[in-house]
């Protein structure tokens, strides 16, 4: 397990939850400044617990079509689903990750389109988290993208972050 730079929080004391994605490993992510900076940063926000997401390790790069058990993904700090979170952030650096965002989504039980999503809360009462992407992938080209994610950052999002997260505060609190 890994337990190197871990930010721990109590669930029970927050106002929203954050599963900051990076698509691939855990070794390959890691060596991501931006997912280093943002966990820290979104970590900063005491009302707010951010937790790091990675393909799991067991499974074959690119991702397979199958999920057991032994990588069914979680957080790495509390083993949380994705599911669970209010928000799910992916960090798109490289093009060649993409079909692992639709894994991870479609793995749990997530709808890849952002329709469907739609869809299945207005008619279903169903609860996703919303997704959201950034990175250099989505700056460059967000539209081929957009159908995916209920909103993409385009350019850096370290500025704009205080102001999206009390927006989402507002949405979350209005159900």
């Amino acid at each position: 397990m890994i337990n190197e730079n871990l930010i721990i929080k109590d669930w029970r004391n927050i106002d929203f939850s954050f599963g900051l994605i990076y698509p691939n490993t855990y070794k390959i992510g890691m060596s991501s400044y931006a997912i280093r900076l943002l966990y820290f940063l979104i970590n900063s926000y005491d009302n707010i617990v951010c937790e790091r997401i990675f393909l799991p390790e067991k499974v074959k790069y690119p991702a397979h079509s199958y999920i057991t058990p032994q990588s069914q993904i979680r957080s790495i700090e509390n083993r949380v689903l994705l599911d669970h979170f209010d928000i799910l952030g992916f960090s798109l650096q490289f093009e060649n990750d993409f079909k692992n965002v639709l894994w991870i989504l479609e793995n749990s039980l997530i709808p890849i389109s952002s329709q469907a999503r739609v869809i299945n809360r207005e008619d279903n009462g169903e609860k996703y988290p919303l997704i959201i992407a950034g990175g250099p992938v989505s700056t460059s080209n967000p539209l081929p993208f957009s159908q995916f994610f209920d909103l993409m950052f385009i350019g850096d999002c370290e500025p704009n972050l205080n102001l999206f997260f009390k927006i989402f505060e507002n949405y979350k609190h209005k159900k």
